[in-house]
């Protein structure tokens, strides 16, 4: 399981391994990424954790990450592989 969130400040993605180790990153925003929409910033912190926590995915061998989130409609772009912003530069 992944839990992102974002703010006007930066982001922060948390993910549980092996239903005990609770795993944390975080990190400010640059100048760009601090005037994206929120949904934006949403979608890239849903990104971000993906993208940190990867190896540890990878070794559980899960078919499937759950998102946590509390803004539906970053989940739903994600779920749909769609963003109005690039996110990767």
């Amino acid at each position: 399981m992944l839990t992102t969130d974002a703010s006007p400040q930066g982001l922060g993605a948390i993910s549980i391994y092996e239903n005990q180790i609770e795993l944390i990153q975080h990190n400010c925003w640059n100048k760009k990424e601090a005037v994206m929409t929120s949904n934006a910033q949403e979608i890239k912190a849903i990104y971000y954790g993906l993208h940190r926590f990867e190896q540890v995915f990878k070794k559980m061998q899960d078919q499937a990450v759950l998102i946590r989130s509390d803004n539906t409609t970053a989940v739903y772009d994600i779920g749909k592989w769609k963003a109005k912003e690039p996110l990767i530069e």
